[in-house]
């Protein structure tokens, strides 16, 4: 059985115990992964002892533990070098600094003794990443008794992002967390981090409120710099809850801001050991930096947005089944501008309800045996629309906007779009040598947001074959084109 667990560590005390501990069991059939943190004085290998993980020590071929990113051997001043490859590797040693992942196939929390050396040295860690959502990712940790903060414990160079992901054991998720606003990383606690750029290093130094007085910093006043991100005007979190398992995200606005990428948006972490339901919202459509993103806040220049996400309830399926409710509801509100409006909706049926009042419940039965429901019954596709019904005139209010979700599709995508004001609206699909294909939609409408199904069939009802199409949204004397792919 799939049990999400969490371990805390005292690594770096002698004779000490990782207890891994067990939360509530999914039902799905897998391992079982707990979080764990560095373990180690500076450049001492630990040596590892946990015949209750069957088994925990340190071996070229076990599994029991996994690190991120292959890392090369540290010299004597602490000076780790990781490699780029995003991939889960066995370690030969654990090492102070990086994180690892610790498979406990039982049910109930065991006890892992590990033997190190107390230490308050200077750990440098480079991290080459990339101007990528899904590249960069590195998993560290805490070397430290006291948690440490920016610029007290850490410090960031380059481009490395602030936000940290510390893994919660009560939702078995990496709910992010803004270095910047002065989230702390607990003692010994791992962390995921991301870095953009070939030459991003992190640097851990002891706490200054306990570090002694003739303590020399390893990169003295080497300039370490972090840019940081504007406070949001308004902001949400919409979390979706299975009753044994949870996921959020983050929406909001800001006036420095961009409609696409900037240092306030969180991509998601695109790879995990454990099985877990995932919220996310899907920006696949972006120029730069296209993907799935835990947080995405946006140019406050404009009077309406729309969000499209992506609930993927794969890993609580139990032999590719699953019969219950899924609910999703927004909480810790801030700073919501009372006249707007804010409505989730399930594209599939249409279904939607006011976030400021109600709950979101989807009554799911998923069967991977069952041809009728597609290839992927699990991604739920869902729409996030706010606006503003006061505002009269608005120079962004004067162009068309649309995006479809999912693209790539099957066998349906819903597009939605927004029209400057009422009007007659069509909207017609295209493939590629400019031929008409379907006609979804012509007739009047009102000013705002709507959104229509194409479910991949012609004007006669046939379903069209794999490929790129075209579809057009025309209101008024204005048209907007965009282009969409089917797959089978």
């Amino acid at each position: 059985m799939m049990i999400p667990l969490w371990s805390l560590a005292r690594c770096l005390m002698t004779s000490t115990l990782w207890q891994i501990r067990t939360v509530k069991p999914t039902n799905r059939a897998g391992t079982c992964w707990a979080c764990p943190t560095c373990c180690t004085g500076q450049n001492q290998p630990v040596t590892v002892f946990g015949t209750q993980l069957h088994p925990f020590y340190v071996h070229p071929t076990y599994t029991s533990i996994l690190q991120l990113n292959p890392n090369a051997m540290p010299d004597s001043l602490g000076h780790v070098v990781f490699s780029l490859a995003p991939s889960y590797t066995v370690p030969s040693h654990i090492r102070a600094g990086v994180g690892y992942w610790v498979r406990n196939p039982n049910p109930t929390p065991v006890n892992v003794t590990v033997y190190g050396l107390m230490d308050d040295d200077e750990y440098l860690m480079e991290t080459p990443g990339l101007p990528s959502p899904t590249n960069g990712f590195f998993m560290l940790a805490n070397p430290y008794d006291k948690p440490i903060k920016l610029n007290d414990g850490i410090r960031l160079e380059g481009t490395v992002s602030p936000w940290v992901r510390v893994y919660d054991h009560t939702s078995n998720s990496l709910p992010p967390q803004n270095l910047n606003t002065g989230a702390e990383i607990p003692a010994w606690a791992s962390f995921i981090i991301k870095t953009s750029s070939a030459t991003d290093k992190i640097l851990f130094d002891y706490p200054s409120s306990r570090a002694q007085s003739n303590d020399q910093p390893l990169l003295a006043n080497s300039g370490l710099s972090q840019s940081v991100p504007a406070n949001p005007d308004w902001e949400m979190y919409l979390s979706a809850d299975s009753g044994e398992q949870s996921s959020s995200i983050v929406l909001g606005v800001a006036e420095d801001a961009l409609d696409g990428y900037d240092p306030m948006d969180v991509p998601a972490v695109p790879f995990r050991p454990y099985q877990a339901m995932e919220l996310k919202i899907n920006n696949q459509d972006w120029e730069d930096w296209g993907g799935n993103y835990s947080r995405d806040i946006r140019s406050n220049t404009h009077s309406s947005y729309t969000w499209h996400l992506s609930l993927d309830v794969q890993d609580i399926l139990s032999e590719g089944r699953f019969d219950g409710e899924i609910r999703l509801s927004m909480n810790s509100p801030y700073k919501l501008p009372s006249e707007y409006s804010y409505r989730l909706v399930d594209t599939r049926s249409g279904i939607g309800v006011d976030l400021l009042t109600e709950v979101l419940t989807l009554p799911l039965s998923i069967d991977l045996n069952d041809p009728a429901q597609g290839n992927s019954p699990y991604l739920i596709p869902l729409m996030v629309i706010v606006e503003d019904p006061s505002v009269t005139a608005n120079p962004e209010l004067s162009e068309i906007a649309t995006a479809n979700y999912p693209n790539p599709f099957n066998p349906s995508t819903t597009i939605t779009y927004s029209i400057p004001s009422d009007g007659l609206v069509s909207i017609d699909i295209y493939n590629i040598k400019g031929q008409l294909v379907r006609q979804l939609l012509s007739g009047e409408q009102s000013k705002g947001s709507h959104s229509v199904v194409w479910n991949g069939k012609d004007n006669n009802g046939r379903e069209c074959s794999s490929g790129f199409y075209f579809y057009r949204v025309s209101a008024g004397n204005q048209s907007l084109t965009r282009k969409i792919l089917m797959l089978k």
